[in-house]
């Protein structure tokens, strides 16, 4: 069950106690079975027992580490709420986040603070004409997205953001009114 899906603290917590159980269940078979070798045997396969548990311990843990650092720099909602708290003056933001960071999801319904988001998941998205302050926020899986936003508003200010070298997200803005090449920024 541990290897279905990353890990979480409910299912954790519901299965957790279960090998430990059985595996104590198993140690306290072996260790009756064990008093017939006697002491220097029981003992050598306790040494034994406690040696294979913390080699165990410790490949579980670098594993467990391991995966707590690649998750910890994937896209998620707080990386695009941080950009989005960076994008007050744009009174328009199009989110091309893909389909699982919607911008009429709860989150970025929250801290919405009055601008619209629009969801955008192709270049049928863009808009024509940048009428006010807008920001696109783009995903790397998108990046086709921003090379035709390039042609269309050359003006564009555009910024990378990354996490420990690992490329986010692309934040193309323009804070000019009006003209379709998007004017100044």
């Amino acid at each position: 069950m541990l290897a279905i899906d990353p890990p979480s603290f409910p299912r954790l917590l519901a299965i957790l106690p279960v090998p430990l159980v059985l595996a104590a269940v198993a140690v306290g078979l072996v260790w009756e079975q064990a008093r017939a070798l006697g002491p220097v045997m029981r003992a050598a396969a306790a040494a034994l027992v406690v040696a294979v548990a913390a080699v165990s311990l410790v490949l579980n843990v670098r594993g467990y580490l391991r995966f707590i650092a690649r998750v910890d720099v994937e896209i998620n909602e707080w990386a695009v709420l941080e950009v989005l708290g960076e994008l007050r003056d744009a009174r328009t933001v199009y989110l091309f986040t893909g389909v699982y960071m919607l911008s009429d999801s709860p989150v970025f319904e929250l801290f919405r603070d009055g601008r619209r988001l629009v969801t955008g998941l192709g270049t049928e998205d863009l808009p024509d004409s940048l009428a006010e302050p807008t920001a696109f926020v783009l995903i790397p899986t998108l990046r086709d997205i921003g090379v035709e936003l390039t042609e269309r508003f050359p003006s564009l200010e555009r910024e990378s953001i990354s996490t420990r070298g690992v490329w986010q997200l692309t934040v193309y803005r323009s804070w000019s009114t009006g003209s379709k090449g998007g004017g100044g920024t």
